[in-house]
């Protein structure tokens, strides 16, 4: 029987060689070690660190704010980041005054419309420019459209001789959009239609005419705050030319750089009680 002193044998200190079970080859116990000089290992301190995070992101909203980057994709990402931009300000404030007095100069002075201007092939208007305060209040591209951040200003329209393609400019502000900075294709849609329509109509023979068809394709994102480029025209496909009480229009909204946005194509069409309506309005605002 085994002894109880025997079973108390003194334990061997860790370290020491001790009999493997197997071969009886004395092998030796792992032993961990640590060492106060890892414990005193410089590391970054947790506010330096914060600090340099803080100041990457702000830095990031400031220069995508500031610079915002020319892939669309990239930009449609940035707009879901950076903060939402101040309210509009409202018409009639010194604000709103001063912010369409600046889109206006703009305008008048981008290097196209300048061109066009001495082109004698070109003829220029300011639709709605004298749309009578009373009609306008009921319209939409005359009036519910219309201020600071939306319509600011009435677009320049460019017509040739005889009426067959238009170039319009138009400036496209920061609270007309659906997705944020993304401007609503819904009001892409509205002003093509307009446009479309400015030329279509002197080629009905009453120049009155509604919209029978309307086909858009949706190129690339239209982004808010810019100038835009509405190019119109008889449609030049033989099988589409004018004829009776119909006509073909297509029409693209381009960037100032020329990138296509948005391409349509339309169908106007004379209502056959055209004779009984008026049109001295609609002479108005294409002459």
């Amino acid at each position: 029987m085994t002894s109880f002193t025997h079973l108390q044998a003194p334990i061997r200190r860790l370290g020491q060689q001790w009999p493997c079970s197997l071969g009886r080859r004395p092998c030796r116990l792992p032993i961990a070690t640590y060492s106060s000089a890892s414990a005193s290992t410089s590391r970054p301190s947790t506010l330096v660190l914060t600090g340099v995070i803080t100041a990457a992101v702000g830095l990031g909203y400031a220069a995508c704010f500031a610079f915002p980057p020319q892939n669309s994709t990239l930009r449609v990402l940035a707009a879901s980041f950076l903060p939402v931009p101040p309210q509009s300000p409202s018409p009639g404030s010194i604000e709103g005054n001063k912010l369409t007095q600046q889109i206006e100069h703009e305008l008048i002075n981008l290097p196209q419309v300048r061109e066009l201007n001495n082109d004698p092939d070109w003829r220029s208007s300011r639709p709605f420019h004298n749309f009578p305060q009373d009609k306008a209040v009921h319209s939409l591209t005359a009036g519910a459209l219309r201020g600071p951040g939306k319509l600011a200003v009435p677009p320049i329209v460019f017509v040739n001789k005889d009426d067959s393609e238009a170039i319009i400019f138009i400036h496209l502000g920061r609270s007309l959009c659906g997705h944020d900075g993304i401007v609503h294709g819904g009001l892409c849609a509205t002003i093509l239609d307009e446009a479309l329509g400015r030329i279509a109509l002197p080629n009905l023979p009453s120049k009155i005419g509604v919209t029978a068809s309307l086909k858009l394709n949706y190129k690339s994102p239209t982004f808010a705050d810019q100038f835009v480029v509405l190019k119109t025209r008889v449609s030049p496909d033989p099988s589409k030319r004018p004829t009776g009480r119909k006509v073909w229009v297509e029409g693209r909204i381009e960037n100032l750089k020329g990138q296509v946005l948005v391409e349509a194509e339309a169908l106007f069409v004379e209502p056959r009680a055209a004779a009984l309506l008026k049109n001295s309005m609609v002479n108005e605002l294409i002459s």
